[in-house]
């Protein structure tokens, strides 16, 4: 995990990309693609305190701008969506 999250950082300065910008980006992209907000990171802090996590997301909805940007990569981009549910 810690070279995935190297990676990725190293990707992000690369791109001139904050992980906060980059965040909204693969939000927006999740929308487009119609998957579930499912916050891991506070899944994950449940589990570390004996909790069992919420894993009801829900699908917010995309605006049509979001949609007509994602519609081109969207076949490749559901091949990749479970990473992208996790953050990478």
């Amino acid at each position: 995990m810690a070279a995935a999250r190297n990676a990725q950082t190293a990707a992000l300065q690369r791109e001139n990309l904050s992980p906060e910008r980059y965040a909204a980006v693969r939000s927006a992209v999740n929308r487009a693609l119609g998957l579930p907000n499912v916050d891991f990171a506070r899944a994950a802090e449940a589990l570390q305190r004996g909790q069992l996590p919420d894993l009801n997301g829900t699908v917010q909805t995309a605006t049509a701008q979001e949609k007509a940007l994602v519609e081109p990569f969207r076949k490749e981009l559901l091949a990749t969506s479970a990473a992208g549910l996790l953050g990478l």
